[in-house]
């Protein structure tokens, strides 16, 4: 009987054979020592600063849907629906959402606290599901002195969504040149933020780009590693 030989690699290590395989977890991956207090505590501020953003934002929404403009209000009585009812399905609908997103996140920090990626998911859905449109658009108007703390968690929240399309799973900015055009646009960001208080989005096609450059190289990668 023929036996297939096998090599043990190091954690952290791919096949040297092969152009298709696929990076693994590393050991600079898991964060430990004041590295790994230090992301958890930003972690926790920022997560607790946009939970606090979002429960203060439910009345406030629930209050601006239930006092709808004379058109949507004439809709809803033709579909014999009160402008209360509507406001709180909505806020009920956006509630829900934001839950499913938090108990992710807390699922991810519980089984995975010390990797610096999952720390970074974990954040990326609580901001997801807490700092949304219609919800700081409210708060905003019922208290225009969250206005600064609102717009910085929206800053936070396209941040993230753009790192994570452009470095999830493995924490690399592929392709590499995108690096550059994210730290130019966060520059800009907060810069933006600081003089007139209100957020820059970010430059749809550079990003559009490099996620579809980053897509089509992991689809070429996948298809060299078929037999």
């Amino acid at each position: 009987m023929a036996l297939k030989q096998t090599t043990a690699f190091p954690a952290g290590y791919s096949s040297p054979h092969g152009a298709g395989t696929h990076r693994v977890a590393t050991p600079g991956d898991v964060l430990c020592g004041g590295r790994l207090v230090l992301a958890r505590a930003i972690w926790a501020g920022v997560a607790g600063l946009a939970v606090s953003l979002f429960i203060a934002a439910i009345p406030a929404h629930f209050a601006q849907l239930a006092n709808p403009p004379a058109e949507v209000r004439a809709g809803l009585e033709r579909l014999g629906l009160s402008a209360r009812l509507y406001a709180g399905y909505m806020t009920a609908l956006l509630g829900l959402f934001a839950v499913v997103c938090f108990a992710v996140a807390a699922l991810i920090v519980r089984r995975k606290s010390t990797g610096g990626m999952a720390l970074f998911v974990a954040l990326f859905l609580v901001l997801l599901g807490a700092v949304n449109s219609p919800m700081l658009q409210a708060l905003t108007e019922r208290h225009s002195t969250l206005t600064a703390p609102a717009n910085a968690a929206a800053l936070l929240l396209w941040s993230c969504l753009v790192l994570f399309l452009l470095c999830f799973p493995d924490g690399r900015f592929v392709p590499s040149w995108s690096r550059e055009v994210v730290l130019v646009w966060l520059s800009a960001m907060l810069a933006t933020l600081i003089v007139t208080g209100t957020s820059l989005l970010p430059p749809s096609g550079a990003f559009a780009g490099a996620i579809w450059w980053r897509f089509r190289r992991a689809e070429g990668v996948e298809r060299r590693s078929w037999p």
